[in-house]
């Protein structure tokens, strides 16, 4: 930097005219935090005997952008992990609940069961709904070897709200006693859930 330049930005006015007042504030409080942000300005000679004069230092590299480490620092950090780990709390949690399966007669069955989420974030947000980004969970219906007779081997359900709030799902098929199906369910979000039910 040259020695010119550098006493020009000294004469500068009040804070409105001048231009270097957010470092000379960020100089204050570095040296308030007792912080070393910033090198002196040092005079050196460059080689040659056409060349100025000329002055180097100034902020380290980054100290105006990098948060510095000391107790604003920590106590910023500490706020964010809370935050982060009270928000990790809160994402859908996906739960089976009241899987049974129901004897029509003449080898018929139903088979119901409740899909619940426990957490308290909805499984979907509304703009990721419009943008169907993430996949929306999906509910698989292996009947292995009983027969299909109405209710939809895969199916995409929409968004299911937290705090316990469920949707109800139902196949119809044909086995003998003793037969089994499985379902599963699961989303990018939710993670996945599986359950097998016994026709009996």
């Amino acid at each position: 930097r040259d020695s010119t330049e550098r006493g020009g930005a000294r004469s500068g006015g009040g804070s409105g005219n001048d231009p270097v007042a957010e470092e000379r504030n960020a100089l204050r409080w570095f040296e308030s935090q007792g912080i070393d942000a910033f090198v002196p300005w040092t005079a050196v000679a460059p080689g040659g005997s056409e060349r100025r004069a000329a002055e180097v230092g100034g902020f380290r590299p980054g100290a105006l952008i990098n948060p510095p480490v000391g107790e604003h620092y920590d106590s910023t950090l500490a706020r964010h992990s809370r935050f982060i780990a009270a928000l990790a709390g809160m994402l859908p949690e996906l739960v089976i609940h009241d899987a049974r399966a129901e004897s029509l007669g003449d080898g018929v069955w139903r088979v119901t069961l409740e899909l619940a989420n426990n957490g308290v974030l909805p499984t979907t947000t509304s703009l990721a709904t419009r943008l169907r980004q993430p996949r929306r969970i999906r509910v698989d219906f292996d009947h292995g070897s009983a027969t299909l007779l109405s209710g939809k081997p895969v199916e995409l359900i929409g968004a299911i709200d937290g705090g316990g709030r469920t949707t109800k799902l139902q196949w119809t098929v044909a086995a003998r006693p003793g037969a089994t199906v499985r379902i599963s369910a699961g989303s990018p979000v939710t993670g996945n859930v599986s359950q097998t039910i016994t026709l009996r």
